[in-house]
C-alpha cells in the first residue's frame, strides 16, 4: 500500500528488477519514468560480508574457523510459527543426524516463545548451534561462510544468491518470482522429507563442485550507484543511467506467466 501511494506522487521510479518495472507500467506509470537499478539490499550484503564483523557467539567463531561444511537456517516469518516451525526443526534434526560432520547454525527468532521452542528442540543435537538475533553485519559474515542456506526470509532469498550459495526456501510461495524462475532459489516448503532431500542434493552439488553457476537476477551490487545517477538525471544534471539487466532474466516474456507469486506448483 505504501509503495503504491508513493508511486502516485513520484517523478521517477527506481525499480529493482525488470519485473518490478513491468508492474509499475501495468499500474499506469510511464516506462520513461522508471529506472531499473537492481536491489540495494544486494549492495548492502556484499559490502557487509567484506567487513568480517565479530560474531556475538564464540560458537560461531569456531564454526567460521573450522573446515567443515556449514548450513545456515533462518526461519522467522509469522506464517512459519507453530506447526511449520516444528516441521522445519524435524528437517534440521534429520539433516544434522545424517551429516554429523556438517555444522548447522540455526538463527533464532526475537520472539521468546518461538526461540525457546526451537532451542529446546535442537539444543540436544550436537552439530546444531542455536544463536540469538545478531547485528546485520555479523549475520552477513555468517552467510558468507555458509555452504547452504535454508530460510523463509524474502530478504535473504533476494540477496544470498549473489554469494553463489544454494538457497532452499522454507515456504510454499514467494513474491520474488525472479529468484525461483531463474533457478537461484528453490521452493521446498516445510515437509521434512522434501527439505531433507533437497538439502542433501544441494549440499552434495556444492561440495563436489558440480553446482550450476548462480547469477542473481535481483541485482549486481551496483544499485546504489545507479540510484545516484538516476537522481542526478531527475535534476537535469546527468544523462539517464544504464539500467540493470539481469543475466538470467531479461524481460517478463522469459518468466512464467500467470500468478504474481511463484509456488510449489510451478
Amino acid at each position: 500500500m505504501h509503495r503504491r501511494a508513493l508511486a502516485a506522487l513520484s517523478d521517477v521510479h527506481l525499480a529493482p528488477t525488470p519485473r518490478a518495472a513491468d508492474e509499475l507500467v501495468r499500474e499506469g506509470h510511464g516506462r520513461d519514468s522508471i529506472v531499473v537499478t537492481g536491489s540495494t539490499a544486494i549492495d548492502a550484503l556484499l559490502h557487509a560480508v567484506t567487513l568480517r564483523a565479530p560474531y556475538p557467539s564464540a560458537d560461531l567463531e569456531c564454526i567460521d574457523a573450522a573446515s567443515c561444511p556449514v548450513i545456515v537456517v533462518a526461519a522467522h516469518r509469522r506464517p512459519s510459527w507453530g506447526e511449520p516451525d516444528r516441521r522445519i526443526v524435524a528437517a534440521v534434526t534429520r539433516i544434522a543426524v545424517a551429516y554429523p560432520d556438517v555444522s548447522i547454525a540455526c538463527c533464532l527468532h526475537p520472539n521468546p516463545a518461538v526461540a525457546t521452542a526451537m532451542r529446546d528442540a535442537l539444543d540436544a543435537v550436537g552439530n546444531v548451534v542455536c544463536v540469538p538475533p545478531m547485528p546485520y553485519v555479523s549475520f552477513a559474515r555468517l552467510l558468507g561462510r555458509a555452504d547452504l542456506v535454508l530460510t523463509d526470509s524474502g530478504g535473504i532469498e533476494e540477496a544470498v544468491p549473489s554469494l553463489g550459495i544454494p538457497i532452499l526456501l522454507l515456504r510454499d510461495k514467494t513474491e520474488r518470482m525472479e529468484s525461483v524462475h531463474s533457478g537461484v532459489a528453490r521452493l521446498v516448503g516445510t515437509d521434512p522429507n522434501r527439505v531433507f532431500s533437497a538439502a542433501t542434493g544441494a549440499l552434495r552439488e556444492r561440495l563436489s563442485g558440480t553446482a550450476p553457476p548462480r547469477q542473481n537476477p535481483c541485482g549486481d551490487g551496483y544499485a546504489a550507484a545507479r540510484v545516484v545517477v538516476a537522481l542526478a538525471w531527475l535534476l537535469g544534471l546527468s544523462d539517464r543511467p544504464n539500467e540493470f539487466a539481469p543475466p538470467a532474466l531479461t524481460r517478463r516474456g522469459s518468466l512464467r506467466r500467470g500468478s504474481h507469486r511463484a509456488s510449489l506448483a510451478d
